[in-house]
């Protein structure tokens, strides 16, 4: 499931670069001191790496699995089942997600060239966050085409 995949691929870039979890929250009335925030990054990220099971292998298979995940969206939006002029319910929740994962620069070309690529950043032109290339391990299968 994409979802779940894609929330396990955030936990692990946040948990190696937590500074990158101030620019999720970009526009987001929190009711917590920046300097807490940026203190309480870190056991933030590995907690939730560790509640949504975003273990080093569990990421790198997900990583693996993502061509086979953003080829059933491709087939989809070629068959109309998603990428009609107005969104449905699987638009936004396959877009939302996919715009999620492309914030993480180590996996953005994988997603941005295909037409799933596309159908995110048509629904969701701008996204808040930012990991930067590099956040994920250099042997992980994360980088490059799909």
């Amino acid at each position: 499931m994409l979802q779940p995949l894609v929330r396990r691929v955030i936990w692990a870039a946040l948990r190696r670069a937590p500074r990158a979890m101030r620019s999720y929250s970009e526009g987001v009335r929190l009711p917590v001191p920046r300097p807490l925030r940026t203190l309480a990054a870190p056991p933030l990220a590995l907690a939730a790496g560790w509640l949504n099971d975003a273990d080093d292998a569990s990421v790198r298979a997900d990583l693996i699995a993502l061509p086979t995940h953003l080829d059933r969206v491709d087939r989809w939006i070629a068959d109309g089942t998603l990428g009609a002029a107005r969104p449905n319910a699987a638009d936004l929740q396959i877009g939302a997600s996919l715009r999620l994962l492309v914030t993480v620069e180590d996996v953005r070309p994988r997603v941005d060239e295909r037409p799933a690529g596309t159908l995110a950043r048509r629904w969701f032109p701008s996204f808040p966050g930012q990991a930067p290339a590099g956040t994920l391990p250099a042997d992980w299968p994360s980088t490059g085409a799909a």
